[in-house]
């Protein structure tokens, strides 16, 4: 059964749930497909949730913020580069049908978790032009100046209730929120939780300089160019010696990696168009009381109408485990 979150002191733990990293890590998941009684599909829902209350078993939130990301077309990045995550796969007649209708079921999944999410009394958001890690660093910029590390400095009267910021998430590109020691991160790729120091030690890069380590390298999976022949390795190296990647290209003429020698002349413009691309927007239109982020998860467990909806989808037996109590036709 899910306890309900207790101040051991003056701090609360701020949750802030990356759904879409969720979702995606659900749906491509060794799971069986799943379908609720009418055929919808369920098995990114199921995966969904799944993750989501066991990191609130785990943390015990006070405030949950979910984010969502915008429709891909409408992206500010890709205002900045049209080419930005977008992937061109050969196929022939019968699998671009089969993509279709997979791309179908994926959406009608994202919306289901969008709408059950909301049942619990979570609070979600996505804003257009914007993707998930936006709003989440945006958030967190916003309550920055209420975390436990920055009220340890405060010399006169502590704040009422300081924060610990935990990013439930598979995506790297927020490690750079760690920078400042306030925040750690779930890591459901590892299964770790990574703090600063966890992530200087494994990836050999301080979180500040993680996008200019991007910047300089790309990202295959986002369609973000970098330097051809630089690879994360090579970038850390250069990032380690001079810094960001824009002193990279000011001192380019005395690099002698061979890379680097090799688009001179281009180099600058790389560099810029990746730096735009990889580094997180912290001014997204979040602006909300704290309050607003409040969860009280056993209540919402219990609300009649997100168990309405989690049976209807056949996965009731996600909130029996929770709330020790049976529901009647629980599915999953």
């Amino acid at each position: 059964m899910m306890k309900q979150h207790k101040n051991d002191d003056n701090t609360a733990t701020f949750l802030l749930v990356d759904g879409h990293s969720l979702i995606h890590r659900a749906y491509h998941a060794a799971l069986p497909e799943l379908k609720a009684k009418d055929g919808t599909p369920t098995k990114a829902v199921y995966g969904y949730f799944r993750l989501l209350l066991a990191a609130m078993t785990k943390h015990k939130p006070k405030y949950v913020f979910v984010a969502f990301d915008g429709m891909k077309k409408h992206l500010i990045r890709r205002e900045i580069y049209p080419g930005y995550k977008a992937k061109t796969v050969t196929m022939n007649k019968a699998e671009k049908a089969e993509a279709k209708m997979l791309r179908a079921a994926l959406t009608q999944q994202i919306k289901l978790c969008r709408v059950m999410t909301e049942h619990l009394g979570l609070s979600w958001l996505t804003v257009k032009g914007y993707e998930g890690d936006d709003l989440i660093a945006s958030v967190y910029e916003q309550f920055r100046h209420l975390s436990v590390e920055r009220g340890k400095k405060l010399k006169s009267e502590p704040l009422t209730e300081l924060l610990r910021f935990v990013v439930l998430t598979g995506d790297k590109d927020l490690y750079a929120l760690t920078a400042d020691n306030d925040l750690v991160i779930d890591d459901m790729a590892t299964k770790q939780m990574m703090t600063c120091q966890d992530v200087l030690e494994k990836h050999g890069v301080h979180p500040r300089l993680w996008p200019e380590v991007k910047a300089l390298c790309g990202d295959t999976g986002d369609n973000i160019p970098g330097v051809a022949g630089i690879g994360w390795k090579k970038a850390a190296q250069l990032i380690d010696t001079y810094r960001t990647a824009g002193n990279v290209v000011r001192c380019r003429k005395d690099i002698k990696m061979k890379p680097i020698q090799n688009c001179m002349d281009e180099l600058q413009g790389i560099v810029r168009l990746s730096s735009a691309l990889v580094k997180l927007m912290r001014d997204a239109p979040v602006e909300a009381d704290l309050e607003e982020y409040g969860v009280d998860i056993q209540k919402a467990l219990r609300n009649p109408n997100a168990r309405r909806w989690f049976t209807r989808m056949q996965l009731g037996k996600l909130i029996e485990r929770y709330t020790g109590k049976p529901i009647r036709g629980a599915g999953q």
